[in-house]
């Protein structure tokens, strides 16, 4: 199940929740955490439902609102959304190495993926 806090102005969700929150809407996650403006809810809440994810929403120690749907699929997103994160990870680490190399083993480098990408 999905916990989201309201804090301020905003929406927070951490730990698994944050990386299905994040792989599913686009957010980022800093300090393993996600946070969303108010304005925001009901974008999260409806891709929340049309992804049959249980959510809770806390305002301090109330429950707010809740959704139930018992065919939850929290498991079987959250092993997507982690192996989505894994593979941006790897690319965003093999572009700030590419960064590094001199112009002309960069450029064979470049050739091959080329070929392997529109070629292959």
């Amino acid at each position: 199940m999905i916990k989201l806090y309201i804090k301020g102005g905003f929406y927070y969700c951490y730990g698994n929740d944050s990386i299905i929150i994040s792989y599913l809407c686009n957010y980022k996650i800093i300090n393993n955490r996600v946070g969303f403006p108010i304005c925001g809810i009901n974008k999260v809440i409806n891709i929340l439902i049309d992804n049959k994810l249980d959510y809770i929403i806390y305002n301090k120690n109330n429950i707010i609102d809740k959704y139930i749907n018992k065919d939850n699929r929290y498991d079987n997103i959250l092993i997507k959304a982690k192996s989505s994160i894994d593979i941006n990870n790897r690319i965003s680490n093999i572009v700030n190495n590419l960064k590094k190399l001199d112009n002309n083993k960069l450029d064979n480098i470049l050739d091959y993926i080329e070929r392997v990408i529109y070629y292959e």
